[in-house]
């Protein structure tokens, strides 16, 4: 087998093994946002079952590393020649898209395609309160001071309930 063939085998198997991976487990996401029979439980077992599938799929042939933070593990420790890293790193990118469109196309923009946002996050940019060139330094200084760390000014309900503790 010549070099090129090779490589395009070890591309194969990983774009094949990250598909998958994003395929599954994004589509338990979505399948779960849309009728909540599977649960927290069920997304993580269908993340854990293709996973484990996967690695014994191709995990001879690519090493199974599926996600590009490990393939840049494994080349800093030196267990991964460094020269393949850009390419496995097309194959897994190749690949989570490939399937991302897939679920895109055959269920629509259910739970953000299935992608996993930081809570509370919904794609807004967090808003931070400044008051004298602070951050709410305000409420730090009340709670040292031992007053009420809410504003009765903005919720006059919790600063009395604060207040009568």
């Amino acid at each position: 087998m010549t070099i090129e063939r090779s490589l395009a085998r070890l591309l194969a198997a990983e774009f094949v093994g990250t598909f998958a991976l994003v395929f599954a487990g994004c589509g338990a996401i979505m399948v779960d946002a849309q009728t909540g029979a599977l649960g927290h439980v069920g997304v993580a077992i269908s993340f854990g079952l293709v996973i484990m599938v996967m690695v014994y799929a191709v995990g001879h042939i690519s090493g199974a590393h599926f996600n590009p933070a490990v393939t840049v593990a494994f080349a800093l420790s030196r267990h991964f020649p460094r020269r393949r890293l850009l390419g496995y790193w097309a194959a897994q990118l190749l690949g989570a898209l490939a399937a991302a469109a897939i679920l895109r196309g055959s269920l629509g923009n259910v739970a953000d395609v299935g992608a996993m946002l930081p809570s509370g996050s919904q794609g807004k940019p967090r808003q931070v309160t400044v008051r004298r060139g602070r951050p709410n330094g305000d409420r730090l200084r009340r709670l040292r001071a031992g007053q009420t760390p809410i504003s009765a000014e903005t919720r006059p309900e919790a600063a009395a309930s604060w207040s009568a503790r």
